[in-house]
């Protein structure tokens, strides 16, 4: 009896602890360009509704689905376990990811104010480049 509880313990804690991935750089530079594509997106998303073009239905859709699409990303690193000298790099992508929901949020209220847009795309254009620096810096 002792023996099957010991291996069922074990058994959870190896199936706990799998759940942690941890990042190698080329990981977390592959995050860094699924981040960079979001804020890229979403900037073209912005022009487009700025352009007035974009039905209700679409603009409330599409940033649904680019915001489920931004915290699926942002919860595959909250679980993620960064390999030395990496730690600070994936902290700034989980928060730039975090700021890209963020300003998505901000499309979704001011969708028909277009100086508003203006200066949630310029915000979004000031996230993608310090991602792309980042990733540089990797």
């Amino acid at each position: 009896m002792m023996r099957r509880l010991t291996a069922l313990l074990l058994l959870l804690a190896f199936t706990g602890c799998s759940r942690r991935k941890t990042l190698t750089p080329d990981d977390l530079k592959s995050q860094f360009t699924s981040a960079i594509s979001f804020a890229s997106e979403e900037e073209m998303f912005i022009d487009y509704v700025r352009t007035g073009r974009a039905t209700s239905n679409f603009a409330e859709q599409h940033s649904a689905y680019l915001d489920a699409e931004i915290k699926r990303s942002a919860d595959e690193l909250a679980k993620a376990v960064p390999q030395p000298g990496t730690e600070s790099a994936l902290q700034r992508c989980r928060i730039q990811l975090s700021e890209l929901r963020e300003e998505l949020w901000n499309v979704r209220i001011h969708r028909r104010d277009s100086n508003a847009l203006s200066a949630t795309k310029a915000r979004v254009e000031e996230i993608r480049h310090d991602l792309d620096q980042a990733k540089s810096a990797l």
